[in-house]
């Protein structure tokens, strides 16, 4: 049986009632389209001239990640082998962010070119009633690969929805009197009180399953979350989300993205800890 034909079985009340942590990923599980372009969207408008396109980092990335692929002919076909695989992925995730860095794309723009953009993003159906129903009796945070936590916290305010209510784990430029360093910084989450550099550092910042599994593993510890009892559930689409939804022991996959997929190659078709579902309407009772 594959996660598509179990939806027909599994109701969202079964995944979600003894959930006391909701952890989601961003881009295509909370908002309709990814926000990358969005984020360079915010250093472009800033800089009209400069002299490389999206194009061309996108590009840097794909020739890295193609002969990444091409030399490492690793089966993604267990958990162990999925591992090795997203820490390899690493220094290719790196690859772009370093050419940004290196040739200063980011550097100088202003942090209200990148709240501005958040204006553009649009949530996927059902994501404000379900908060709205959820929201009293579990804590919700935001995990995300994203390279900046303020188009999330802007949108979450477009939404009328208050960002301090949400803990936000993602990574962020480093800012120095609202204008940004045109690097990445170390702190990883808006709340420093649980997620900090001084209690919880990660290398390079948040960019694969490998790191998402890391943060997951210290919010379990953190809250001393039985998984086994479903106490903490994961909502995400794609293959990054699919390490952090296995350690959670329960997920939710936002059809659509490859999550679904990997989950199959894994052997998690028959689990029933794992529903697929079209957006967070099927997750309203």
């Amino acid at each position: 049986m594959s996660l598509s034909s179990a939806r027909n079985v599994l109701k969202p009340e079964t995944i979600l009632k003894n959930a006391k942590i909701l952890v989601s990923d961003f881009d295509e599980t909370i908002t309709n389209k990814d926000t990358i372009s969005l984020v360079f969207q915010a250093a472009y408008d800033y800089k009209p001239d400069f002299p490389k396109s999206q194009q061309y980092f996108v590009d840097v990335y794909m020739k890295n990640y193609n002969q990444f692929i091409n030399s490492n002919k690793i089966k993604r076909d267990s958990i162990e082998n999925e591992i090795f695989f997203q820490k390899q992925l690493k220094k290719i995730e790196l690859s772009s962010i370093k050419e940004y860095e290196r040739l200063e794309l980011f550097k100088d723009v202003p942090k209200k070119n990148f709240s501005q953009k958040a204006s553009l993003v649009e949530s996927k159906k059902g994501f404000i009633d379900f908060i709205n129903l959820e929201s009293s009796n579990k804590k919700f945070i935001i995990l995300s690969v994203n390279w900046t936590r303020i188009i999330i916290e802007q949108f979450l305010q477009k939404l009328f929805l208050n960002p301090n209510d949400f803990i936000i784990i993602a990574n962020e430029f480093e800012f120095d009197n609202e204008i940004c360093l045109g690097s990445s910084s170390l702190s990883l989450c808006n709340d420093d009180s649980f997620f900090n550099p001084e209690n919880f550092s990660l290398k390079d910042g948040i960019r694969t399953g490998y790191d998402k599994l890391l943060i997951i593993q210290k919010i379990i510890n953190y809250y001393q979350l039985n998984v086994n009892n479903g106490e903490i559930v994961y909502i995400g689409d794609s293959s990054t989300d699919v390490l952090p939804m296995i350690e959670c022991q329960r997920g939710i996959i936002m059809k659509g993205g490859s999550a679904s997929k990997l989950l199959n190659d894994l052997g998690f078709s028959d689990n029933n800890n794992f529903l697929e579902v079209k957006d967070w309407t099927d997750l309203i009772k």
